[in-house]
């Protein structure tokens, strides 16, 4: 499988964006080429129609979270753009992402497999506020673009803690996530056979994120 991997440039004058250098040592273990994702509006529609040119099987955008404890896995991305500061060209634009798109668009990836993937590695919950930032306009120019275009690209956010948890922690969960996505079975394009997985997610992790069984006397 084709899996793209795509974090943010340093904002806010800082020299370090968390999530950049998660990804950087996270895609060092498994063989990725991580892309860089600018912190300005203007710019960042474009960046992520290119991560999409051609359509990879996983798309996984990663970014920074100030105040989070745990990592989150987001599901919803908001249709709307309201900073609490300015991106890196000085803008402030305050507005939607795409006019006449949907309010919100809920993330392709399957979030529960993932969840199980990355919750035995470092604290991890589910997620349905990914800001108003860069990052969920990210997420957002993304699952717009997949959804206009019949897109079959698997697409995931997922916010690294700036401090509390371990970089070796977060380093080891996204990159078990990455590696199970490399060796999972979605087709590319096109109607997907019957005997592949769907989910860009291995069977194994599939498997593993659901309930068991129930028994019965």
């Amino acid at each position: 499988m084709r899996v793209v991997l795509a974090a943010f440039e340093p904002f806010g004058g800082r020299q370090k964006n968390r999530s950049l250098v998660v990804a950087r040592r996270a895609a060092r273990k498994v063989g990725l080429r991580v892309h860089v994702l600018p912190v300005r509006f203007a710019r960042l529609s474009r960046a992520i129609t290119a991560l999409l040119s051609p359509p990879p099987d996983v798309l996984l955008l990663l970014g920074e979270h100030g105040r989070a404890h745990k990592l989150h896995l987001e599901r919803i991305a908001h249709n709307r753009i309201e900073p609490r500061i300015p991106d890196n060209a000085n803008k402030s634009p305050r507005g939607p992402v795409r006019g006449g798109s949907p309010a919100t668009l809920r993330a392709t990836l399957p979030l529960r497999a993932a969840l199980a993937i990355l919750s035995r590695r470092a604290a991890t919950r589910l997620s349905d506020d990914a800001g108003r930032f860069a990052c969920n306009a990210s997420l957002y120019h993304a699952l717009d673009h997949a959804r206009r275009r019949r897109l079959r690209t698997r697409i995931g956010f997922i916010h690294i803690p700036v401090r509390h948890v371990p970089l070796a922690a977060a380093t080891s969960a996204i990159a078990a996530l990455l590696a199970n996505m490399k060796t999972g079975r979605a087709p590319r394009s096109g109607t997907p056979s019957p005997r592949r997985g769907r989910t860009g997610l291995s069977s194994s992790a599939r498997a593993r994120s659901r309930p068991p069984p129930r028994r019965t006397a």
